[in-house]
């Protein structure tokens, strides 16, 4: 199954609010196109404004976490009633 990816825009208003900044405080450049796009999340290419690295930045969907804390909560009540 092929996942969509997000328009440019969007991912990169999500990635501003994942951050809790605009992307360009951290990154000199992010890439809106992505370069993967998965069922939990896409990627995108940015260099580190501080020291030129180049970065993979993952941008979680934003159903992942409810997902992911809902089904830890679930593993460690079957484990409690073990």
């Amino acid at each position: 199954m092929k996942v969509p990816s997000f328009p440019g825009d969007v991912a990169m208003a999500l990635i501003d609010e994942e951050l809790g900044q605009p992307w360009q405080n951290i990154y000199s450049e992010l890439s809106p196109s992505r370069v993967a796009a998965a069922s939990l999340g896409q990627v995108h290419k940015g260099r580190v404004k501080e020291n030129g690295d180049l970065v993979a930045v993952k941008e979680w969907r934003s159903f992942v976490l409810e997902t992911v804390t809902v089904d830890l909560s679930i593993i460690r009540n079957l484990g409690l009633a073990l």
